[in-house]
């Protein structure tokens, strides 16, 4: 982008005959260099020299103050580290989540909401890895609605703190990751909070682990590219120790022929606990690589 002397140039628009014909005319009408003038010589007495170097004797013996060179401060703006961004997150979080969650009138909880991927059912945090674009941990910074034919979704802008695989992300870069649920007006014109079962909307502030995969401008009306979890292990919450793990589901019943009755199906359960195990190694492996 050019400066404002350069755009002031740009706007100049004289034919180059013209504009050489000037230059020639301001040379030839430019003033002679000056010259110094041819002054009388005047003769030196045998006093005059002696009155001169007893000046020249008292100016070496006193020399001027030299003064100091005036040193021009510039102030250098530092570009903030990622953990000063990250505290800068944690330190305006609250006000962030009043204002986007604190609008509700109420929050309803629906129908399991996690968004099922359309590709294998990855069997370990090895293979959910392999299945995705990129896998990375990150601090949400900033929360928006973005409902599609009255569904509610929320986007999370997210600070990529780590990657642990994947190469069309690096640490921070922000990212829009999308989740279903999130703040929806109703028929009667009131806001209410979403907040689909064995899902958890996300909030300024929480640090996460996240599997994900890229989707193109235009899915779900969004007019930019976002990115969503694959499938309903594929997002982790950090807790206040330290470790990350998946919301817990709902279990759902199954009939149990060897009993004869319908029962809780603990699957699911024993499925999440080895995912968070293994996110947590996955995790830990990498930052001690």
């Amino acid at each position: 982008m050019p400066n404002k002397i350069e755009e002031t140039m740009l706007t100049i628009d004289v034919p180059e005959q013209q504009l050489t014909a000037a230059i020639r005319r301001g040379v030839a009408e430019a003033p002679a260099p000056h010259r110094w003038p041819k002054w009388p010589l005047i003769p030196i007495t045998a006093a005059t020299a002696a009155v001169l170097a007893g000046g020249i004797y008292m100016a070496a013996q006193h020399p001027a103050q030299e003064r100091p060179a005036s040193v021009a401060r510039t102030k250098q703006r530092q570009t903030p580290t990622l953990a000063q961004r990250v505290a800068a997150v944690k330190a305006g979080a609250a006000k962030k989540n009043a204002a986007y969650y604190g609008q509700a009138s109420k929050t309803v909880q629906t129908s399991s909401g996690a968004i099922v991927s359309k590709g294998p059912d990855p069997k370990s945090i090895a293979e959910l890895v392999s299945l995705t674009d990129a896998t990375v941990t990150g601090i949400v910074t900033e929360l928006s609605a973005r409902p599609y034919h009255q569904i509610p979704f929320t986007v999370a802008t997210v600070l990529i703190t780590k990657v642990l695989a994947g190469k069309t992300v690096r640490p921070g870069m922000t990212i829009r990751v999308q989740f279903r649920g999130g703040n929806l007006t109703n028929p009667e014109g009131d806001m209410v909070t979403y907040v689909p079962a064995g899902s958890r909307l996300p909030k300024v502030g929480d640090e996460l682990a996240m599997a994900l995969g890229q989707i193109p401008k235009g899915a779900n009306g969004d007019s930019q590219p976002f990115w969503v979890g694959y499938g309903p292990n594929s997002i982790f919450f950090k807790d206040a120790n330290g470790q990350y793990r998946l919301t817990p589901q709902p279990k759902p019943y199954g009939y149990n022929p060897e009993t004869g009755k319908q029962e809780p199906d603990n699957s699911i359960e024993e499925r999440q606990t080895k995912f968070n195990q293994e996110m947590n190694a996955f995790i830990h492996q990498h930052t001690a690589n």
